[in-house]
């Protein structure tokens, strides 16, 4: 059986911008079947360039040090 993901807008991030260097908190609450893959991009569609080793995930939260 498959459900369509649920994702609940009051406790996902909005729009954010940060210079590098700073820190940003990513929060985005999803349900579904199979679990929802969550994937952050820039506005312009490319990756989030993460220092390595500081990426930490727990309970739908993103953690990133940029």
């Amino acid at each position: 059986m498959f459900m369509p993901p649920d994702i609940l807008n009051e406790d996902t991030s909005g729009d954010m911008s940060i210079s590098e260097g700073e820190n940003a908190t990513l929060l985005c609450t999803a349900a579904g079947h199979p679990t929802p893959r969550i994937t952050w991009k820039r506005e312009d569609g490319q990756p989030i360039l993460v220092r390595k080793g500081l990426r930490d995930y727990s309970k739908g939260t993103h953690y990133f040090h940029v």
